[in-house]
């Protein structure tokens, strides 16, 4: 190599390594830049911040500290500067504070949450953030956030009793909707109160005016505190708000039949005063008042009920109301036929029709199943007919004319008279339950035709009639004798006939002689009253 070619290779490594070090003096420059600024960035918070600031070495000893901190240190009376930060923190925190600091000095901050740093006050609890700053060391920001951390736990615990009280109301809803005892509702509320209150000394009282005072359930209340109760006499008090005395608190739950029922609560009660709580009193005490109320209404119903039954006479309502829910069950099992056993048989109808006519089949094996596919089809039209029977078809989509008339139909083909009907006269639209009871009516009696009467002929009309509507049945069967007449409604279910149009507020008369037939004339009056309420969900 030439002493030329040596110089060049020596100046070329010269200018790389030039390069170089401006290079790693350009980062350093920039990297001393960064540090001052972010140093100048902190130091007003170091001087004016309001929380305790302390500066840190590269070994996490103080080296400087802003007059918050300074203050701090008189209350503790101690001294900081010149210790290390840790000596300050919690054993259980040490290792957390350490890491927190090695992490902070190259970029990001990063904080902790510790009780009582500094000596600070034993209730106290501190975030500690550890900042950047120059010579790779950092400031510490001790923040107090024990207002903080107690509001934050004031919110859990009342999400906490938020829940708790929302189950309360949940269980005891539940409870008290299978409940048919008023003593049974008064225990229940009572438990119910002592298991949220947390508390044995709750009591459900009855009194007259605050005159004279009686434990329904619950613990014995003290004498000196009911007799303090005198004070509420003459006075109206509003239903489920809390009223506090000495060391008792009492709210109405409701008033019936001249007594108020009162709930009685000894002792102190923090807990008692608290809104949720007091939204809880006030929700409870409607629940309890619907409950009663209806309870009470039972009772009477009952009472009502046992006494009729004395005297044998039924109101029109009851048998009206039982006919309601017949009627509902028989839709419901309508329903469950068609949907469940009805298209299962067809279904199984057509597996059976697959294999009948499969290639594989014998001529004597698809001859079997032709005799079960026809047996088959037989149940599948049984059951339609009883689907048909148990809830009239489009009856109130065609009215009671049509619904009539497929019914005749159906009955024509197997029995042995002849049914005449007449509607010309009818045009007055119907509610729901006479067409029901009217359809039920014929059913029964054209039954009655083919097991008893012996008639060749029956006929049927139904129309308009001073405000009402007439169906008058008429057959040219063997007739009946007046003892024969009376014990027919028993065996030919006459009685249920005259039971439901009686629930209807209508009138039958029944017209026969032996060898003269049978004719019966069905009034029913228009309803001047609505359906009740309790009626509705039948129908």
């Amino acid at each position: 190599m030439s002493l030329l070619e040596s110089v060049q290779l020596v100046g070329l490594a010269i200018f790389f390594i030039l390069i170089q070090i401006y290079i790693i003096r350009k980062e350093f420059t920039n990297r001393l830049k960064a540090k001052a600024h972010s140093c100048e960035c902190y130091k007003p918070l170091f001087y004016y911040s309001n929380d305790p600031v302390f500066e840190l070495n590269r070994t996490g000893h103080i080296i400087g500290q802003n007059p918050a901190a300074r203050m701090l240190a008189n209350q503790a009376g101690t001294v900081y500067v010149h210790r290390h930060f840790t000596e300050f923190i919690s054993p259980i925190c040490k290792e957390k504070a350490e890491r927190a600091f090695s992490e902070a000095r190259p970029a990001q901050p990063a904080s902790i949450e510790t009780a009582s740093p500094f000596c600070a006050s034993e209730a106290a609890s501190f975030r500690l953030t550890f900042l950047p700053a120059d010579q790779e060391g950092a400031f510490l920001i001790a923040q107090d956030i024990t207002e903080h951390k107690k509001n934050e736990s004031a919110i859990n615990r009342n999400e906490e009793l938020y829940f708790q009280l929302q189950n309360s109301l949940d269980r005891f809803s539940e409870d008290a909707s299978g409940m048919m005892k008023i003593a049974e509702l008064e225990k229940r509320v009572v438990h119910e109160l002592q298991e949220v209150l947390e508390t044995s000394r709750v009591s459900l009282i009855e009194t007259g005016n605050f005159r004279n005072f009686a434990c329904k359930a619950g613990c014995q209340p003290n004498e000196e505190v009911l007799s303090g109760l005198t004070r509420y006499q003459g006075i109206r008090l509003p239903e489920g708000q809390l009223f506090p005395y000495g060391e008792a608190a009492i709210f109405l739950i409701g008033d019936w039949r001249g007594m108020t029922n009162l709930i009685l609560i000894e002792g102190r009660q923090p807990k008692l005063y608290k809104t949720p709580v007091k939204v809880w009193i006030r929700t409870l005490s409607r629940y309890l008042n619907v409950c009663y109320d209806n309870m009470l209404k039972i009772n009477d119903l009952t009472d009502e009920l046992e006494r009729l039954t004395k005297e044998q006479k039924t109101p029109a309502w009851l048998p009206r109301l039982q006919y309601a829910m017949a009627e509902k069950e028989r839709k419901h099992l309508s329903q469950d036929l068609h949907d469940s056993v009805l298209q299962e048989q067809i279904i199984l109808y057509r597996k059976l029709e697959l294999v009948q006519y499969s290639e594989a089949a014998s001529a004597e094996l698809k001859q079997e199943l032709q005799d079960i596919g026809e047996g088959m089809l037989d149940i599948i039209h049984q059951i339609r007919m009883t689907c048909n029977e148990l809830r009239p078809p489009f009856l109130k989509e065609w009215g009671l004319n049509q619904a009539l008339e497929a019914l005749y139909e159906h009955v024509q083909m197997r029995v042995d008279y002849r049914i005449i009907f007449d509607s010309e006269r009818f045009c007055i639209p119907l509610p729901d339950e006479q067409m029901i009871a009217v359809y039920r009516i014929n059913q029964e009696l054209l039954n009655n035709a083919y097991k008893h009467s012996q008639a060749t002929e029956v006929f049927i009309s139904i129309a308009d009639h001073e405000d009402g509507f007439l169906m008058t049945y008429q057959d040219n069967g063997i007739g009946l004798q007046s003892g024969e007449l009376r014990n027919s409604y028993k065996t030919m279910g006459l009685y249920g006939i005259r039971e439901r149009v009686r629930s209807l507020e209508g009138e039958i008369h029944v017209l026969t002689a032996p060898g003269e037939g049978l004719t019966i004339h069905v009034y029913l009056p228009c309803l001047q009253t609505t359906i009740p309420d309790a009626l509705k969900t039948y129908y």
